[in-house]
């Protein structure tokens, strides 16, 4: 078993977190961030973000190596730039010598499987005073719940922490999972609300930074994004994956989903509808990159 399996409930309407007592992490706390509810989400993340120069919005984290990239960039060198993109990114954006007192980050990942792993995180970089927030949700255009896969046998996906995890099922998925949603919108409300510290002490503008890979989820919240202009007034930088594999692709909380043929298409438009906006001179949106890094899948480094 792994250190906490989610199982559904004999009705199947609440997925139940069943955890191995031997932890580093006390059970409670996982349990705790388990039952977590969506007001309360938000109102962590207010309280978590006050105070933040910079942010960084981890929305799939997985099990969490994009924030360890950030913070610990000494332990995963670079080779070359295809191989590990967010080197270079990341020393580009915040800096080579960055301020990690002033650098917040937000791992969003519904997959309870990796639930012990990252609020393990959480607890061992706030011991660095390095303020990382782990909430067990997706994200979507929505507040409420979703069906997610495992998709375990979609290439080889149990054996390279769950990266096919999604709202989409995959043939041979054996688990399914009813998890919790966040609205986009209702985040980027709380990160564009946030207390900045004294300017005086800073020597940059903020930087708000999104990383999206949500397995086709990003088909829903990009629009919403767009036509509410959260990437034009509240993002600075965004990378993300557009997943066009699955068979058929919602756009909506309402379940209309995409013909496979137009799934490319409609890609195409949201990446020109990014690319204008951060063209756009009155908008804050400075880059938009469609990269993946799974150059450190496994760590392969200690928690320490």
């Amino acid at each position: 078993m792994h250190a906490c399996e989610a199982r559904q409930s004999r009705r199947g309407a609440t997925t139940l977190l069943v955890c191995d007592q031997n932890l580093l992490i006390d059970c409670k706390v996982v349990r705790m961030m388990h039952n977590m509810s969506a007001h309360q989400a938000l109102a962590s993340i207010t309280e978590h973000l006050n105070g933040c120069h910079n942010v960084f919005l981890d929305m799939g984290a997985n099990i969490g190596m994009h924030a360890r990239f950030l913070f610990e960039p000494g332990r995963y060198p670079r080779t070359w730039y295809w191989e590990h993109p967010y080197a270079e990114l990341f020393d580009r954006i915040f800096g080579q010598n960055r301020n990690l007192s002033a650098l917040c980050t937000v791992e969003f990942e519904p997959n309870p499987r990796h639930e012990k792993r990252l609020t393990e995180l959480q607890h061992v970089y706030a011991g660095h005073g390095w303020k990382v927030l782990y909430l067990p949700f997706g994200v979507s255009d929505h507040h409420g719940v979703s069906n997610f896969h495992l998709n375990e046998f979609a290439s080889n996906s149990s054996a390279n922490e769950d990266y096919a995890f999604s709202m989409y099922e995959k043939s041979g998925s054996t688990k399914s999972f009813r998890l919790k949603m966040l609205d986009v919108q209702d985040i980027m409300r709380r990160v564009g609300s946030r207390l900045l510290p004294d300017t005086a002490s800073q020597r940059s503008p903020p930087i708000v930074m999104i990383k999206m890979d949500i397995e086709g989820g990003e088909f829903s919240v990009i629009p919403q994004m767009l036509t509410h202009g959260v990437l034009c007034h509240q993002v600075d930088y965004i990378t993300m994956e557009f997943h066009t594999h699955w068979n058929t692709t919602m756009v909506s909380s309402q379940d209309t989903r995409l013909a496979p043929d137009d799934v490319r298409p409609f890609r195409d438009a949201l990446m020109h509808m990014m690319h204008a906006t951060s063209l756009d001179r009155s908008c804050r949106l400075k880059e938009v990159l469609t990269i993946d890094d799974e150059s450190y899948i496994h760590d392969g480094q200690p928690l320490e």
